[in-house]
């Protein structure tokens, strides 16, 4: 699962795409100075991004909605990112336009997330 440009997540100005090694993870990180970004416990706020496409992965015990959010809440707490928001949907990651991506768009515009941690 992944998203395929940083650009469907918000403007390219926006956002930095790392991947995070050897982990099934792709983190897409504000340009912004990360340290405007964190908390009180000097946690990066992100939100996390889970999707499905088809049935069969909803309800596959590694591809499911509730598998990718264990995963992300796990990579979060070892990687120093505090998860604000949660966001899941179940459509096409073709489909740029979703009601999931344009919430992730606002969180990033607001500068009240400074990362999307998405497993894929």
């Amino acid at each position: 699962m992944r998203i395929s440009h940083c650009s469907s997540v918000g403007s390219t100005s926006h956002l930095r795409q790392r991947k995070a090694g050897r982990d099934h993870f792709t983190v897409y990180e504000m340009a912004s100075s990360m340290a405007d970004q964190q908390g009180q416990l000097g946690l990066i706020p992100a939100a996390s991004f889970a999707r499905v496409s088809t049935e069969g992965q909803a309800t596959d015990d590694k591809t499911s909605i509730s598998e990718q959010l264990l995963a992300i809440r796990k990579y979060a707490e070892r990687h120093g990112y505090e998860i604000v928001e949660e966001i899941s949907e179940s459509v096409s990651g073709r489909k740029q336009d979703t009601e999931g991506l344009e919430k992730i768009r606002d969180l990033a515009e607001t500068d009240r997330i400074g990362a999307v941690l998405v497993y894929k």
